[in-house]
């Protein structure tokens, strides 16, 4: 997924079984496969990024259990806050 996802992306869930086993826990607790989800925020950091969602406030996903439903556009992506941190 593009992980500078503005508030309001669509992704969908595509994988259960990424990242460390906490993320997995958490991933096959509260998500579905093939379901799509609405991006709350997306939190960027230098080794991972953290996925918030509007259908499940409060959590934080690993961005590797998404895809975009629609490709968000490198002008988009260059609104988020983190995108200057790393470009």
């Amino acid at each position: 997924m593009e992980i500078y996802a503005l508030k309001g992306h669509k992704v969908i869930c595509d994988d259960l079984e990424v990242g460390y086993n906490f993320h997995k826990e958490i991933a096959k607790k509260h998500l579905e496969l093939e379901k799509i989800y609405t991006v709350e925020k997306t939190e960027v950091e230098s080794s991972s990024t953290k996925v918030f969602l509007q259908e499940i406030p409060g959590i934080e996903f690993n961005s590797c259990c998404f895809e975009d439903v629609v490709e968000q556009s490198e002008e988009d992506s260059k609104k988020h806050l983190d995108y200057p941190k790393y470009h």
